[in-house]
């Protein structure tokens, strides 16, 4: 079974809002993705994560936005709402090996 996920940058005004990044992933890829709901960058904005089943045969156009953003939280996991900043500090820690 595919899975996409699809993420939409909040942006300064509502008007802003967009998806900004769009991938087919693995299931167990999925299954940690799911627990993420939001990612929250530095400067006020915010990204809305949604996962969901590819339907048969549909066709994907995929937008590589924030491969690595989603994989770290994969990687550190991270669940619920996450800010970017605790992703650096995960980063930091795993980097001096705590």
């Amino acid at each position: 079974m595919r899975y996409i996920v699809e993420c939409v940058w909040s942006g300064y005004t509502s008007s802003q809002a967009r998806v900004c990044h769009r991938t087919v992933i693995e299931k167990y890829l999925a299954e940690a993705l799911k627990k993420v709901e939001s990612i929250g960058f530095d400067d006020g904005t915010c990204l809305s994560v949604e996962v969901r089943e590819c339907k048969p045969r549909e066709k994907v156009q995929e937008l590589h936005g924030y491969d690595t953003l989603l994989i770290d939280c994969w990687h550190f996991k991270k669940s619920g709402y996450v800010t970017v900043l605790e992703i650096r500090e995960a980063r930091k820690q795993a980097k001096q090996g705590v």
